[in-house]
């Protein structure tokens, strides 16, 4: 079965040389980010004609000789390193052509590809306090040498999760495009396209993305969680309607491990609710595995309740306190203290009783 959606990557005219910006599109949807591709035809003017004044610049670079003429990668056209005969011939063949309705000359030597790139994730989990806890997705592709453009999607497949944003990693791989797409009234869908000069490391990371967690449970992950579709790159002629340069198909592999670091911070919560009656639940992490202490004190420092005092492996964790002292007599209205001792973690704070 086909992908279920397109990319489309839209330009007005494809001419000239040197960073052009571009739409992409998603099934004939603009997406936010716009593409930077570097665009390399034998109009360098450009002004749809490839005549003298063109020849005239490429003879800045060519012929090759002594003493050395200047590099450019715009118009080495079969990515040699050099400009010789062979980028002459390539330019030559399109000399004194006038460019046709919707000009579609776009680097003569880009054929279409179909890719094995694959994308690798890792997990992990933090609890910024006791209460929430967000899951940080490493995204990094693999078998990328090569490459020139790439899409693929991932649907996260679990209601516990709500995006935050995505955070890109400065690398050689390329311009990383991300937007999240809303289909079928779920913002499941997150989009990302790459754009390489011809990669040519097999591995680089792309960006972390973020999510808020709901509930304080720690999230499991498995084979229906951030399942990898993939998508036809096409590029047009802006109102062209014609395809042209359709680079590479998708990312065709996902590989993680569903093992998911967790980092906790030492950390006491207010009581929720507060003021309250008759109970009221007190939330509290700790980072590293120890003896844990709990005790509730009244504004004279005596101790009323004592909730925790064990070992207790890293973590988060709930207690309700029912407002009864040890001996299990409920307590009188007022002010309370409870504090938190976990080895040399300690904080204290205060809660009211009303009736």
């Amino acid at each position: 079965m086909g992908p279920d959606y397109v990319a489309t990557i839209t330009h007005s005219y494809w001419g000239g040389y040197g960073v052009n910006d571009v739409d992409v599109l998603l099934n004939g949807h603009p997406l936010g980010p716009v593409a930077h591709f570097d665009l390399r035809t034998s109009d360098i003017m450009p002004d749809g004609q490839i005549d003298l004044g063109d020849f005239a610049i490429f003879g800045n670079y060519y012929p090759p000789g002594d003493p050395p003429k200047p590099y450019s990668s715009h118009v080495d056209y079969d990515d040699d390193g050099t400009v010789e005969l062979d980028d002459f011939a390539t330019f030559a063949s399109h000399y004194n052509h006038a460019a046709p309705e919707g000009y579609l000359q776009l680097n003569p030597s880009s054929q279409p590809v179909e890719s094995d790139a694959g994308i690798s994730l890792q997990f992990s989990e933090e609890f910024p306090t006791a209460n929430s806890h967000r899951l940080y997705v490493d995204v990094t592709v693999e078998n990328f040498a090569d490459v020139t453009t790439s899409v693929f999607s991932m649907r996260t497949g679990s209601d516990r999760l709500t995006f935050v944003e995505w955070l890109p990693e400065g690398n050689a791989v390329g311009e990383v495009l991300f937007t999240p797409v809303v289909r079928d009234g779920a913002q499941e869908l997150f989009y990302g396209l790459f754009v390489s000069e011809s990669y040519s490391a097999v591995s680089g990371e792309l960006g972390r993305l973020v999510f808020d967690v709901t509930g304080t449970d720690p999230i499991e992950i498995s084979d229906d969680n951030f399942v990898l579709m993939v998508g036809d790159v096409l590029l047009e002629s802006a109102g062209s309607g014609q395809a042209v340069a359709a680079q590479m198909r998708g990312v065709f592999d996902r590989t993680f491990d569903p093992a998911v670091a967790r980092i906790y911070h030492n950390r006491l919560e207010q009581n929720f609710p507060n003021p309250f009656n008759p109970t009221t639940t007190l939330s509290f992490s700790i980072k590293d595995a120890g003896s844990v202490n709990l005790t509730i004190y009244d504004v004279a420092g005596r101790r009323i309740r004592e909730l925790v005092n064990e070992r207790r492996e890293r973590g988060a964790y709930k207690v309700v306190w029912d407002g009864q002292n040890d001996a299990g007599q409920t307590v009188a209205s007022g002010v309370y203290f409870y504090k938190l001792v976990a080895a040399s973690f300690t904080d204290t704070k205060k809660m009211t009783i009303l009736k």
